[in-house]
């Protein structure tokens, strides 16, 4: 058997959820239930994504999701 570069952790459970917060695979569900929270919007930017040679761009407007003032 060849050595490998990294130990298992043996007293690592996939079934055990860490008491601090949510089951792995439920993050989405646990911020869902934090006061204030929601969604934040993502806008396509097809033009930015043209200019750079890439297939599709993004943003996503924190400004809009903490009701932060626009720098006009």
């Amino acid at each position: 058997m060849k050595p490998s570069r990294y130990d298992e952790n043996r007293f690592r459970s996939d079934a055990a959820a860490p008491p601090w917060g949510p089951a792995p695979g439920d993050v989405e569900s646990f911020h869902r239930t934090l006061p204030g929270w929601r969604e934040t919007p993502l806008v396509g930017l097809p033009a930015l994504a043209r200019e750079l040679g890439v297939s599709r761009s993004n943003l996503l407007l924190k400004i809009e999701k903490y009701g932060l003032e626009s720098a006009d």
